[in-house]
């Protein structure tokens, strides 16, 4: 069944192009002010709501507020549709309870994209919300007795034991948790690149927006309780900071020290994979060198064994040919062609000693390559 797509907005033609560009492809129904937005919210029951900023009645800002205040219409997406492009209208627009934001104007295939992308996210997290409970409640409950700063320096505890960004991730939400924010946090690696998490496992177009934003912009950005904080390694994204001034100021002193913590950690993990990519670097550059050095000895071993093969082979026939002018007897003659052989016999061995040699060396080679992989 087609996603319910709700558009609210006092412009006749934004109306008539919004419904031109997603009629084809989903369930629209048009309203031409807030009040009928209301009126039509119980009856058509969407799935998405796009919804205009400026209107006369009620700014879409407010709209959203309220609609957020309501249980029953959680499950609702919100995009903002709007000719203000700002950061701080985006800010606004997140902060207000929005899923992302559409700025006038835009190529239809974006809409088309945005709107599929935020039905995507919906339904995501309205599977992972029946899982979340639980754990969230177990979490909140756990951190009842343990002080904020307490919190604080468990996350730093826990993760200077932590190898994994992963890991790193979970105590950071975890410890929101505790706080009771709500929010996500972004590392930034430079083996990895950018990394996303957030407290319900889905990110939100508007969410991502504004933590890739977090690079370069200052330590700590405020719009009303929407608070980020941000280094040049990763960026955490409050989306609830408290309404109470102490509360909020004593979360504020937190995140600051979790997001040195942070940076320091990415740092240190990227020097990590750093360090074992060149240990696995000089370690195959060495087993290279043993294995060129293998192929040089065998090769040189060989011709050695074919010019002493060579030169005994001579030297056995010039010896019989001297043996008919030195007038040997028959005895005498045996006897020093056997001596001869006996040589002859302890250098093959010699070279198999070193064709033994050589296997072994191979094989250690071998060993080093798969332990490297």
């Amino acid at each position: 069944m087609a996603a319910k797509i709700l558009s609210i907005d006092d412009t006749p033609p934004n109306q008539a192009l919004i419904n031109k560009v997603l009629s084809p492809h989903y369930e629209v129904t048009l309203a031409m002010s807030t009040q009928e937005g209301w009126q039509l919210l119980q009856d058509f029951e969407p799935d998405i709501i796009l919804l205009d900023v400026n209107m006369p009645e009620q700014t879409g800002y407010e709209f959203c507020r309220q609609l957020r205040e309501k249980a029953e219409f959680d499950h609702v997406g919100v995009i903002f549709v709007s000719a203000l492009a700002s950061i701080e209208e985006r800010l606004e627009g997140y902060s207000s309870g929005g899923d992302d934001y559409v700025c006038k104007p835009y190529e239809p295939r974006e809409l088309r994209a945005k709107v599929q992308a935020c039905i995507d996210v919906r339904e995501k997290l309205v599977a992972a919300k029946a899982h979340a409970d639980f754990a969230q409640s177990a979490a909140f409950t756990a951190m009842t007795s343990t002080s904020e700063m307490g919190q604080v320096l468990d996350f730093l505890v826990n993760s200077l034991q932590t190898t994994d960004f992963d890991e790193v991730a979970k105590l950071i939400l975890s410890m929101l948790q505790g706080f009771e924010l709500s929010g996500a946090v972004a590392f930034r690696s430079k083996h990895i690149g950018e990394k996303l998490y957030s407290l319900s496992g889905v990110i939100r177009p508007i969410e991502k927006e504004l933590l890739e934003k977090g690079c370069g912009a200052e330590r700590i950005v405020s719009y009303n309780h929407l608070y980020m904080f941000n280094s040049s390694l990763a960026s955490i994204l409050i989306k609830n900071m408290p309404k109470d001034d102490n509360v909020a100021g004593r979360l504020r002193d937190h995140l600051a020290i979790a997001i040195t913590i942070i940076e320091e950690k990415v740092q240190n993990l990227d020097l990590t994979i750093t360090a074992k990519k060149q240990q696995s670097e000089l370690l195959n550059s060495g087993i290279g060198q043993v294995e060129e050095t293998i192929s040089k000895v065998d090769r040189r071993f060989s011709l050695f064994a074919d010019t002493m093969k060579s030169r005994l082979d001579k030297m056995m026939v010039e010896l019989q040919e001297s043996m008919l002018i030195l007038g040997l007897s028959e005895d005498q003659e045996e006897a020093l062609l056997e001596k001869i052989k006996e040589q002859h016999s302890h250098i093959a061995e010699l070279y198999d000693q070193t064709d033994d040699l050589e296997r072994d060396l191979i094989e250690a080679s071998s060993t080093l390559r798969k332990a490297l992989d």
